[in-house]
């Protein structure tokens, strides 16, 4: 079970519900081995889907945000390039920004900073001022 946890003064404490779970299985014990990975930003992972909702509102090529995000996270370069078997075409694949496989917060960064800039070239011009300051806010 992966669980995240917040550092507190000398203390952890429960970041998420599976935080809570492990606790509640450590019990009396007041002993627990723990795997420590450092996690990117939560906060910052918030602000980059709440840039997607915002810009995904400032669009109308697509019906659906997943795809959305997608896309602008491929035209941030963040793809993997496939060669088709049979026809030797390139097939464009987007990565995951899940924490497991994204887990550097300075990649995470640099890839946020590419989809703003992503959706600013595409959609900038079809935008009003106002929302361009939104934007550029991110």
């Amino acid at each position: 079970m992966k669980a995240i946890f917040r550092r507190e003064g000398n203390s952890l404490v429960p970041a998420c519900q599976n935080a809570v779970k492990v606790l509640a299985q450590v019990g009396e014990r007041n002993e627990a081995l723990l795997d420590y990975k450092k996690g990117r930003s939560a906060a910052n992972h918030r602000r980059f889907f709440a840039f997607i909702n915002l810009a995904f509102s400032m669009q109308e090529q697509f019906d659906d945000d997943q795809v959305f995000r997608k896309y602008l996270e491929m035209c941030g370069g963040h793809y993997d390039e496939v060669i088709s078997p049979k026809t030797g075409e390139k097939i464009f694949i987007a990565k995951t920004i899940n924490w497991d496989e994204l887990d550097d917060e300075n990649l995470f960064n640099e890839l946020f900073g590419r989809v703003v800039q992503a959706f600013i070239d595409r959609y900038g011009q079809g935008i009003t001022k106002e929302q361009l300051d939104m934007v550029v806010e991110f």
